[in-house]
């Protein structure tokens, strides 16, 4: 498996996360399974990358882009930690290496459907360590995951 290289995502990147967030596995895993159109996606897309509270990386392995990770300020010491692969790069242990590999400056909280069992299971291989289930407003089973910087 190739390296792992992350970096900041620009517009140029747009159609990529657009046809990742719309694929059908994606939409069933996703807290908003709706379809969405191109023009809603790039208006989310340009708020993503001005909003200081968001942070979105572009994840490449062997010079191609295989997916998103997002990440989303919850206070001075934490952040929520979301990760999209392209659809050709699922069920390849790309998951758990590229979350495994995000630099912890930071606590890290993950949330992802019970039935979503790939992205728990990337979660868990990467060294998340699970907190506990709930019931969203939509009526899903959410498990929530975190992953602390080591103290030493």
């Amino acid at each position: 498996m190739s390296e792992i290289i992350m970096r900041p995502a620009t517009q140029d990147d747009c159609a990529d996360v657009y046809r990742w967030r719309n694929d059908e596995e994606t939409r069933r895993a996703s807290f908003s399974s709706a379809e969405i159109g191109f023009v809603d996606h790039q208006k989310w897309f340009q708020k993503s990358l001005a909003d200081p509270e968001r942070e979105l990386l572009i994840v490449e392995s062997g010079g191609r882009k295989i997916g998103l990770l997002r990440f989303d300020r919850l206070n001075d010491f934490s952040r929520e930690v979301g990760i999209n692969l392209a659809p050709e790069m699922r069920g390849r242990g790309f998951g758990a290496k590229v979350l495994a590999a995000i630099p912890m400056t930071d606590l890290l909280i993950a949330r992802a459907k019970t039935n979503n069992i790939g992205s728990i299971k990337a979660f868990k291989k990467a060294g998340f360590n699970e907190l506990f289930d709930y019931q969203n407003k939509a009526g899903d089973q959410i498990q929530v995951l975190a992953k602390a910087k080591e103290l030493r």
